[in-house]
């Protein structure tokens, strides 16, 4: 949430200096110090809903066009997850294990996952993502969604509303590996 703020003083201070508006006239118009205005800017401060609205007033913009640009600014940021770095998340019987390989703030999350052979997910499961896709690298995956059954092999994709009920499985005597895509 602080990058966020970071992001958001960024952005006020430049609409403020595009202005031409000091902080001291800043201060003025919302009624806020000079100090809080500079820390804002900063990022060494947090502002309330409240604090911000009565800064976008004073500069004459919509609340909403701060986080349009910090949107596109995060769009634009380079993340990189090396390899020995990634974080693990090991599933509670031991057989599947996904490896992270999206940075905690990218839209996109991507993750490379190692199955055991007849590995399984379990229970029918959906989750909060709009949509997933899953390349097989290596093995063979089943994918079930209620009576719909998908066999894919090397090289297969599929793609399905993350909001489906699903069960997966390997289906090979070997690691299955896929990499795995959501989009939020």
């Amino acid at each position: 949430m602080s990058e966020i703020y970071d992001d958001l003083g960024e952005r006020i201070r430049s609409i403020r200096i595009e202005l031409g508006i000091t902080v001291n006239a800043l201060a003025e118009k919302t009624g806020f110090t000079p100090s809080f205005i500079s820390q804002f800017e900063r990022g060494l401060t947090q502002g309330s809903l409240g604090a911000i609205h009565k800064i976008t007033n004073a500069l004459g913009i919509r609340v909403s066009s701060l986080f349009a640009q910090i949107e596109d600014n995060q769009q634009e940021k380079v993340s990189v997850v090396r390899k020995d770095k990634r974080p693990q998340v090991r599933y509670p019987d031991g057989q599947t294990t996904d490896y992270i390989l999206s940075d905690s703030s990218d839209k996109l999350k991507a993750y490379y996952t190692e199955i055991a052979p007849f590995g399984k997910s379990g229970e029918a499961y959906f989750s909060f993502y709009k949509i997933e896709s899953i390349t097989i690298l290596e093995g063979q995956l089943e994918m079930k969604f209620d009576e719909d059954v998908y066999t894919l092999n090397v090289g297969d994709t599929i793609s399905y509303p993350s909001s489906r009920l699903r069960t997966w499985r390997n289906l090979s005597d070997k690691t299955t590996k896929v990499y795995w895509v959501f989009v939020p």
